[in-house]
């Protein structure tokens, strides 16, 4: 496709309408866009896995949060006025609120909302720090570290349940992951 937009340009221009110099848009005819090199992409394939992993985990909280809300939408039985809660009310009205909904809908909705956001929440020191420490200090141990804080954060919606303590179970060691990771990168730049 592009080799046939370049002729087109390329073309146009011997014919002599104005044209915009193709090297701009399309690049001088390099056959890889890529930075890094082979060896570097292995240097750093470590921290790329990680990251694809919290990505995955990422959006599986992301989905369940809608779908806690759809489960809900779809088994809870309508209300005194015959009526079943709209997605709306689940999503973001006070359906589920202390006084509408039972304990079950509050805890599923919280439940989804509260695993989703916190991961989020998380998402911006967790990804710098495990970056900054893979490049500036150690990639082998940002990678290890990024393993546990996923398999510690995949513990926050079986834990959050039970409430506290048990939320720290979850909560505690992946601020530690994070704040360790920050700590390394920064000291290998003092």
């Amino acid at each position: 496709m592009w080799n046939r937009a370049r002729a087109a340009l390329e073309e146009a221009r011997i014919m002599g309408v104005p044209t915009i110099n193709t090297s701009t848009w399309f690049g001088a005819g390099t056959a890889s866009a890529a930075v890094l090199t082979p060896a570097q992409v292995a240097a750093v394939a470590p921290l790329v896995r990680v990251t694809a992993a919290y990505i995955v985990m990422y959006y599986s909280f992301c989905f369940f949060q809608s779908w806690s809300k759809l489960y809900l939408r779809r088994t809870l039985p309508p209300n005194a006025d015959g009526k079943k809660p709209t997605l709306v009310q689940l999503k973001y009205g006070a359906y589920g609120s202390k006084n509408n909904g039972s304990p079950r809908t509050r805890t599923l909705r919280l439940l989804g909302d509260r695993t989703f956001l916190n991961t989020l929440e998380q998402a911006p020191p967790f990804l710098v720090s495990l970056w900054a420490c893979g490049l500036l200090a150690d990639v082998e141990l940002a990678a290890f570290c990024g393993k546990g804080y996923i398999f510690f954060r995949c513990l926050y919606p079986i834990v959050f349940r039970k409430g506290m303590p048990w939320l720290l179970l979850s909560t505690v060691p992946c601020y530690n992951l994070i704040w360790y990771m920050l700590f390394r990168a920064v000291v290998a730049c003092a």
